[in-house]
């Protein structure tokens, strides 16, 4: 019966502790002209700005299952670019802007024939940016 009464215990404080955790906070907001973004791990350092320059690493996802959502990887690539530049669409550079260094983010940019998703990491910011990324 001891045995029994300490299960009851054990029960009801795991049942209390994962009443208290909180589920992990996303951040989703949407840029003007329709950029969804979801932060997906925050960087360090400084801010990615209007004139930086900039090297990230993107994966261009592909559409899974009925729920329309974005997992599937089908290509990977380095770029490097200024923002404000327009050496990249005006919503990859909107997407960008704000990450810091090590930060990655997910982008769903709306286009006429259905949406683009992106996985990217922003892995230089400024003069650490070489031009080969």
């Amino acid at each position: 019966m001891n045995a029994n009464w300490r299960q009851k215990l054990t029960t009801v404080i795991e049942m209390s502790a994962a009443k208290k955790r909180k589920p992990p906070e996303i951040n989703r907001r949407v840029l003007p002209g329709g950029v969804l973004i979801e932060d997906l791990r925050p960087g360090y350092g400084s801010k990615a700005e209007e004139g930086d320059k900039v090297c990230i690493c993107k994966k261009t996802l592909r559409q899974t299952g009925e729920k329309k959502s974005f997992r599937r990887i089908i290509k990977i690539e380095k770029i490097s670019f200024i923002i404000g530049k327009r050496e990249v669409c005006r919503k990859m550079e909107s997407g960008v802007k704000g990450m810091k260094q090590g930060g990655k983010r997910k982008l769903v940019i709306p286009r006429k024939s259905g949406s683009e998703a992106f996985e990217v990491e922003l892995l230089t910011v400024g003069s650490n940016s070489s031009d080969g990324c």
